[in-house]
């Protein structure tokens, strides 16, 4: 399924993620790109995954986020190594805790593997792994939201030190619950999609004059990101989204995933061309879109069609060892 607001979405939370960790100070309101992409993948699984088999969706989900994750991961690794990033260290606890999604803390206390952003990973991989299991009980929705509202609410309880937990029973896990409710509200509404938008733009603006506040983000830029994409998509089913005029924000979106990921090496390299700035800031967002574009279409699409075909490849030869009817073996 491609939603052309959903592309738009994904898009911009990419390109908002980007300005957060190019601009000094990070400017709070663009960091809600990760809310927006929490929000969005709960709608997505609530939308086309609802029937599918649980070993089937997670090697669906392995094949979407594994290879470039951990092949972003390894060039950093690699590249610290020869000295071509001379400010990355890595050791191998931390090598294989971020490889296998496993939450661990840093120096300072931080929660994230050694590709930063992948702290959002491990949620993303904790909400795949509860919803399989919703899946095999053939109750994915209500099993998702009862096992995730469980965590959330033991992790207001509990005071964990264990950064697993921490991250287990972050409140980000309500945004993945937010995006499967909306994946049930079927609103076809122009009027009500730009209403939506409109308290969005507005929540926004209210987060970033309340600056950054990580125990109410939820409601910050949470619930401003749930209007968003919930007006988004309610002015496309209503037939009123733009789409030639956002169109160019489609290839952005279908490479956010990319983008996502290998910011950070662009951004790195643009610092020591140019000095931070509009114009820096500028040539980060440009180069990394481009950059993005690039690694989609000829590493990252290439290689999740070639291990999709993998199980239907294995089941083939499964069949073709298998004894014909009517003989008998030995």
């Amino acid at each position: 399924m491609k939603l052309n607001s959903i592309q738009f979405l994904r898009a911009i939370a990419a390109l908002g993620v980007v300005v957060y960790h190019y601009l000094v100070g990070n400017p709070y309101i663009a960091s809600a790109g990760v809310d927006i992409f929490f929000v969005v993948s709960g709608f997505i699984m609530g939308t086309v995954a609802m029937d599918a088999a649980p070993r089937a969706f997670l090697y669906s989900r392995l094949v979407r986020i594994v290879p470039l994750y951990w092949g972003v991961t390894l060039f950093l690794c690699v590249g610290s190594m020869v000295g071509v990033f001379s400010n990355f260290t890595f050791n191998l606890e931390q090598l294989w805790k971020s490889l296998l999604f496993v939450p661990y803390a840093d120096a300072t206390g931080f929660i994230a593997p050694l590709l930063v952003v992948g702290w959002t990973l491990n949620l993303e991989m904790l909400f795949y792994a509860v919803f399989a299991i919703g899946l095999s009980l053939r109750a994915p929705f209500l099993f998702t939201i009862a096992v995730l509202s469980v965590l959330v609410l033991i992790g207001q309880i509990v005071p964990f030190s264990s950064a697993v937990m921490r991250s287990w029973t972050s409140t980000l896990l309500i945004e993945f619950m937010a995006g499967l409710l909306l994946s049930q509200l079927h609103m076809r509404s122009g009027r009500a999609g730009i209403a939506a938008i409109a308290l969005s733009i507005i929540g926004f603006a209210l987060a970033q004059w309340h600056g950054e506040n990580e125990a109410l983000r939820v409601l910050l830029l949470g619930v401003p990101a749930f209007l968003a994409v919930s007006g988004c998509l309610w002015l496309e089913k209503s037939g009123r989204w733009p789409s030639r005029l956002l169109s160019p924000f489609n290839a952005v979106g279908d490479a956010s995933y990319a983008l996502y990921l290998i910011h950070g090496i662009v951004i790195s390299f643009v610092h020591k061309l140019v000095a931070p700035g509009v114009v820096g800031g500028m040539l980060s967002v440009v180069l990394a879109t481009i950059a993005s574009v690039i690694v989609h279409k000829l590493v990252e699409k290439p290689l999740i069609a070639f291990l999709k075909k993998i199980p239907a490849f294995c089941v083939r030869r499964l069949e073709a060892r298998r004894p014909q009817a009517g003989l008998e073996t030995v």
